[in-house]
């Protein structure tokens, strides 16, 4: 994985089947691994590494250059519904997609109607916190972790930022401390 050394496949995204699925969508926060996810996928998963993959990764997103007809392709990262017109397009020219996304998951249940799709909504996972937590060696409570979770999401990025206020491997007084005396900022989404 692209740097990433603490992906877990806690979905158990390898053994899934998705050979029959055109829309697959990872949807979460900045930092809970929606880009991780479609690589692995993409990588792992055997209904779909036999497919040539195409990835489009630029921002602004060029829409109007992806000219595919029944390709696989990844889109990291949808950031506004207005973009879904473009996945809908791509979908009817017989594309299979695997999307990381930043757009309400409630759109895509609608696109879901008209063509086979799989949803995964990673904000909230305390299973992939707690792996993260024991393998790197901190103590913790499960209270905690949902604590966390709930108030920042499945983030490692704003969980790595809280371990480095903390000089030993508890998460639970790390987290505690960290809440008492610092503020990380939580932008939502605006659409």
């Amino acid at each position: 994985m692209s740097g990433n050394t603490h992906f877990f496949d806690y979905l158990d995204l390898k053994q899934q089947d998705f050979s029959q699925t055109r829309l697959i969508v990872f949807s979460g926060q900045s930092g809970a691994g929606k880009s991780s996810y479609l690589e692995y996928l993409a990588n792992n998963n055997e209904s779909l590494k036999s497919c040539a993959i195409k990835t489009h990764n630029e921002r602004p997103m060029a829409w109007s250059k992806i000219k595919s007809k029944k390709q696989t392709l990844i889109i990291d990262e949808v950031k506004n519904p207005f973009e879904l017109y473009y996945i809908i397009r791509l979908l009817i020219s017989g594309n299979t997609l695997l999307v990381a996304n930043h757009a309400p998951t409630f759109l895509y249940k609608l696109i879901g109607l008209l063509t086979t799709a799989r949803l995964f909504n990673i904000d909230r996972q305390t299973k992939k916190i707690n792996h993260y937590l024991k393998s790197h060696g901190y103590q913790f409570s499960q209270a905690t972790v949902e604590t966390f979770c709930k108030t920042f999401g499945s983030s490692y990025l704003k969980l790595e930022i809280i371990l480095e206020t903390g000089d030993k491997p508890d998460f639970d007084d790390i987290y505690r401390k960290f809440i008492q005396f610092n503020k990380i900022h939580v932008q939502n989404n605006k659409y």
